[in-house]
């Protein structure tokens, strides 16, 4: 396996942000990205990158004391990929794509118990596709792999003095996803090791205090 994140890369980035606030209490926000990432000195591993996104926010101000929020993001990586027996020699090259959505929304209740607890609920889904293909000699696609998280957090922040705050979370996340390779039974490739079915489904539940201190 390649360390991408060790190798010389050449980026090449475009960024643009539009904030717009027509009201006292209303906040738009867009903003898009493209990024091209050339590995230019690699010949086994990852070869280019292309990265584009765009995301969308909204922030408004129901009462003095009651926010509400919003957002959406979407991203595509269109990565190239090579490989080889040795590292010298490409005998096989890959084209992944990944596509990830992303949308959130927020409730937060603030100036509580003398204008010091605050309160909030925040909810996040993200959606994300990744398809592959192989060519060596003859193209073949590994099929496509999803994965779907939903994320709940329920917090309560308190002022306990001025330099010293409470926090309180309750988390919760619901994980699914699919892998080709659990359908591969331990025994079914006479040169493959593999674990079988080997589920990443789950839901996780978290409950945490923190405690921050400004010195």
């Amino acid at each position: 396996l390649r360390k991408y994140n060790l190798a010389d890369r050449k980026r090449t980035q475009v960024e643009a942000r539009v904030t717009h606030s027509p009201t006292d209490t209303l906040t738009l926000d867009f903003g898009a990205r493209y990024a091209l990432d050339d590995y230019n000195n690699t010949v086994i591993g990852l070869t280019e990158s292309k990265d584009l996104s765009y995301d969308a926010s909204i922030s408004y101000l129901l009462t003095d004391d009651l926010s509400l929020s919003a957002f959406y993001n979407h991203q595509t990586i269109d990565s190239d990929q090579a490989g080889g027996s040795n590292f010298s020699t490409v005998t096989w090259t890959g084209t992944v794509e990944d596509k990830v959505d992303v949308i959130g929304a927020g409730l937060a209740y603030d100036n509580l118990l003398e204008k010091k607890l605050r309160l909030g609920l925040d909810y996040t889904y993200s959606d994300s596709d990744s398809s592959t293909q192989v060519r060596q000699g003859i193209t073949g696609d590994y099929g496509d792999y999803y994965a779907k998280v939903h994320n709940v957090n329920l917090y309560a922040q308190y002022q306990a003095t001025e330099k010293m705050a409470l926090r309180l979370d309750y988390k919760m996340e619901k994980y699914e996803d699919n892998d080709a390779g659990n359908d591969i039974a331990p025994d079914g490739i006479w040169n493959l090791v593999s674990f079988g079915d080997n589920s990443h489904d789950y839901t996780a539940h978290l409950i945490m205090l923190s405690v921050n201190y400004r010195l």
